[in-house]
């Protein structure tokens, strides 16, 4: 469902946010400025909310790095293979923590990356066109090659009834 007026932000937030929509009231009038208004105050609302998410996130797994650390360090005891426990044992106890921390960094990046993405961005939606395009011709070009060998296919019946 498109809003193609802007006016889905005035019914769309629960209660307590539904008071910001207070600052919308005044662009009602004209469709340009509460379309306008409209996009920044999702965006607005959006980020607010995600100031919450963003935090327990990274308290969560950093939560988990303790965890995580002990629990391999018996998973590598539990090997009894002398090699991993005498080789594998001191390198994870040496670098898993900062092995565990660059994987929080990681997480935490394509976290915020995927919160960030915005599908309504003129280059977003220039390669999601082109990727369509992509798709149209790469349809396009199997249905040719679907051509092609039903037609080897009747050659080589052909030939093949005129041999006998």
């Amino acid at each position: 469902m498109m809003d193609k007026q802007g006016y889905k932000e005035l019914v769309l937030h629960p209660a307590p946010l539904n008071l910001c929509t207070l600052f919308l009231l005044p662009l009602v009038f004209k469709k340009e400025w509460m379309m306008k208004g409209s996009q920044k105050m999702n965006r607005a609302i959006f980020w607010v909310e995600n100031t919450f998410y963003i935090p327990t996130m990274l308290l969560w797994e950093l939560y988990l790095i303790p965890i995580v650390y002990t629990k391999i360090i018996i998973g590598i005891i539990h090997t009894r293979s002398f090699w991993v426990i005498t080789c594998l044992l001191p390198v994870w106890v040496i670098l898993g923590f900062f092995f565990l921390l660059y994987g929080v960094g990681q997480d935490m990046y394509y976290f915020i990356k995927t919160l960030s993405y915005n599908s309504n961005t003129e280059e977003d939606k220039s390669l999601n066109r082109q990727e369509e395009d992509f798709k149209e011709d790469k349809i396009t070009i199997l249905q040719e090659l679907v051509d092609v060998l039903q037609a080897v296919r009747y050659l080589y019946l052909k030939k093949r009834k005129t041999h006998k």
